[in-house]
């Protein structure tokens, strides 16, 4: 099978969309089919790389590593239109979704799209008045994504909330799945030594860890004021903040008018050197609300970390409550969670057991297998020409800083 995935991310971007559809493509892959990606370049050029496709950009200051473009016409598309798709699968809403629904109409391929992102939780970044920002963001995602034959949704809040879109055909719930492999290995108690002693974290300390994008949207402030409150009741422990992002800074100053002791920032890690972060921690904390479904749950999960987060849907069967970890509703459920899990140590390491155990339906083979499987049911009930008009025009009336962006050259 010809299957093209196009996104508007591409490595070096490090986010869910990122892993999620290069995992699926080295599924794919083993699987034995054609697949191809299509993609913004990091430069404003255009060009192909074995089964990269890269389309000219341009920086689009509204979120870090967003890019945008206006090469609608690039002949980059002309080289995929050549080679006819079987199916096309798209990741993102924006410019690569125009690519794939002019591609899907020249070759008559149907058109699958995955929603990763929740976007009200985004309005921020671009609209001064939020309520105005989510209904847009519902509008236009609700005639946006009727050009899709099936959109896939990451977990049950995903879909209810395309649900309330009114996008209420076709919706299939597929976790993503994540390389399992890379987490099977050893890492040497010596290595975690090493990494306490450079953060300057006292040798003894049991460490709460978070790891991710560190955004406003991820709620970390509260996991701030909940650490403060369990300092008070478990002195020997530390919490471990792992990533960089807009927020970075102001939750640092946070932090320091709190006056709170022991919490540690380490930036940006090498992708390769996450597995020790993990490794270093004892239980994984998250308050945010604005996942679709949050890879780090699952990752750290695989790494043998016991979870106390924010109760959400995003997470519904990822923790399992009592099992490999706690849902939490307020400061106090925070705080009684963690102290159980500090103050018995049985309990911690049969969580352990059991987070690594539970992390394995969540493995890339049994995601490339579903999503492959409804690659030929999409095939097999698929009638060309019985899609829905497209809202081609939403990306080139786009205004920044309320100049139009001039149009580019073909290339």
């Amino acid at each position: 099978m010809k299957i093209l995935l196009t996104s508007d991310w591409f490595a070096p971007a490090v986010n869910g969309v990122v892993v999620s559809f290069m995992n699926l493509y080295k599924e794919l892959k083993k699987q034995g089919h054609d697949v191809k990606i299509l993609t913004l370049s990091d430069s404003d050029h255009s060009y192909i790389d074995g089964d990269y496709y890269f389309v000219r950009s341009f920086g689009f200051k509204v979120y870090p590593d967003v890019r945008a473009t206006l090469a609608f016409n690039s002949s980059v598309l002309d080289v995929l239109i050549d080679w006819k798709p079987d199916i096309i699968h798209s990741q993102c809403e924006f410019f690569t979704y125009s690519f794939a629904y002019r591609i899907a109409k020249k070759t008559g391929a149907p058109l699958v799209h995955t929603y990763h992102t929740l976007y009200e939780y985004y309005t921020k970044y671009l609209f001064l008045n939020e309520k105005v920002g989510k209904s847009i963001v519902r509008n236009v995602m609700r005639f946006r994504l009727k050009n899709a034959e099936t959109v896939i949704a990451p977990t049950q809040k995903v879909k209810n909330t395309l649900l309330s879109y009114d996008l209420n055909e076709n919706i299939k719930v597929i976790p993503t799945g994540i390389d399992l492999e890379k987490y099977n290995k050893e890492v040497p108690e010596e290595k975690i030594i090493d990494i306490k002693k450079s953060l300057k974290i006292p040798l003894d300390h049991k460490i709460l860890i978070n790891i991710g994008r560190v955004a406003e949207e991820k709620n970390l402030s509260e996991l701030v004021d909940n650490f403060k409150i369990l300092k008070k009741v478990c002195d020997d422990i530390s919490f471990v903040i792992v990533g960089d992002g807009p927020y970075l800074e102001k939750l640092k100053a946070y932090v320091e008018s709190k006056e709170i002791e022991d919490i540690y920032f380490t930036g940006m890690i090498k992708p390769d050197n996450i597995i020790d972060y993990y490794r270093l921690g004892d239980i994984f904390i998250s308050a945010s609300i604005s996942e679709t479904q949050g890879l780090t749950y699952i990752e750290a999960l695989a790494n043998g970390l016991p979870e106390v987060c924010r109760k959400d849907d995003a997470i519904q069967g990822v923790i399992e409550e009592g099992y490999n970890g706690f849902l939490y509703k307020n400061e106090a459920e925070f705080v009684e969670s963690v102290k159980k899990l500090l103050k018995n140590d049985d309990m911690r390491f049969e969580f352990s057991k059991n987070a690594k155990d539970s992390s394995e339906k969540f493995n890339t083979y049994n995601f490339g297998l579903k999503v492959s499987k409804l690659y030929d049911e999409v095939l097999s009930n698929y009638k060309p020409g019985s899609r829905k008009p497209a809202f081609d025009n939403l990306v080139r009336n786009i205004k920044i800083k309320g100049k139009k962006l001039r149009k580019y050259r073909r290339n």
